[in-house]
């Protein structure tokens, strides 16, 4: 299966068998790749399209990610066509999907499966909390299908909440709940 997005090579870096790839090319080259599939005649307009949206996508893997999504660790292979015949960049990543390196294993479908059950959890606090569930400070890791909830709050209801919240995605087998409370003490000043 191909994944092509821009948060995938992130999401999926820890996962054994997924072979993350970045495709790259010198702008001279983009430029006319570009140039001939819109028809378009002007370099610079051309050039213009590919700065705004190499800014779209830094931007937004910088906002949810705070990754520079060129980083050359993120990835298993990075190949420049201008250097590689796009014939040859297939047959490296062909090769390096077929190594054993890159086989799907129980543990590795695991991790894939945590990695889907982790942002499910995320969204669900997002929904539930608003997109800024992280300032609220609840974290959450998964491991074995088994959420742990970590941070701190100051509503009991909320953290129990939390928890039938996590029993209710699917995939989750147990939800263990480290969410300290938070007791607010008020200065008598403040009562007068």
């Amino acid at each position: 299966m191909l994944v092509r997005g821009w948060g995938a090579t992130y999401l999926l870096r820890d996962i054994p068998h997924v072979v993350c790839v970045r495709i790259c090319a010198p702008m001279v080259d983009r430029e006319h790749v570009l140039m001939e599939r819109l028809g378009i005649s002007d370099p610079a307009i051309a050039r213009r399209e590919i700065e705004r949206n190499d800014a779209i996508h830094n931007g937004t893997m910088q906002r949810l990610f705070g990754i520079d999504w060129t980083d050359p660790a993120l990835y298993a292979l990075v190949l420049n066509t201008a250097r590689i015949r796009v014939a040859d960049c297939v047959e490296h990543i062909a090769a390096v999907a077929e190594s054993a390196t890159s086989q799907e294993t129980t543990d590795s479908r695991m991790a894939l499966n945590d990695q889907l059950i982790l942002s499910k959890v995320h969204s669900a606090l997002d929904q539930r909390f608003g997109s800024s569930s992280s300032a609220l400070g609840i974290d959450a890791e998964v491991a074995a299908g088994k959420v742990v909830l970590k941070g701190a709050l100051s509503d009991q209801r909320m953290i129990a909440e939390t928890v039938r919240l996590m029993h209710e995605i699917t995939g989750v087998q147990t939800v263990e709940s480290r969410i300290g409370h938070l007791a607010i003490v008020r200065d008598d000043k403040e009562k007068r």
